[in-house]
């Protein structure tokens, strides 16, 4: 009888000592997937303040004053276009000489940039528009946007 009685006390400490691990490893688990999740929530919260592109362009603007001389100087400037292809972008203009917000067009992206085609029938034409894009993640984007073209 105390043959039984001691092993099963035995037995009771084991298992209490194993429970005893077990939840120690769960607990360190708990500690580690929660230190991972607070990284996660900081990380999103950056983002979540940031302006998020699906795809960024390159464009190379030839100077107006640039000359096909030789010995001259050549000027371009290169830009940096962040966009998104996901169809969360858009550039809306007016008619000419409107400067309110009903705007009557809404330009398509052509390989990351929208085309603004506008007959000049003035001496001076002006167009105003908006610009925005928005992506599941981070900021929308949008400003408004003037182009003014003299013609002769």
């Amino acid at each position: 009888m105390k043959k039984s009685i001691t092993i099963l006390i035995i037995a009771l400490c084991l298992w209490n000592c194993s429970d005893s691990q077990k939840a120690e490893v769960l607990s360190n688990h708990i500690q580690i997937l929660t230190s991972e999740n607070d990284s996660l929530k900081a990380i999103i919260n950056e983002v979540n303040e940031k302006y998020v592109f699906d795809s960024i362009g390159v464009r190379i603007i030839p100077s107006y004053k640039n000359v096909p001389k030789l010995n001259s100087i050549n000027r371009n400037e290169i830009v940096f276009i962040g966009y998104n292809a996901n169809g969360n972008s858009r550039v809306m203009f007016n008619g000419q000489d409107k400067t309110d917000t009903k705007f009557i067009d809404t330009l398509k992206m052509e390989n990351g940039a929208f085309i603004l085609e506008r007959k000049l029938t003035k001496d001076y034409n002006s167009f105003n528009g908006k610009v925005e894009t928005e992506n599941k993640y981070g900021k929308i984007f949008g400003t408004m946007v003037s182009i003014a073209t003299l013609a002769e």
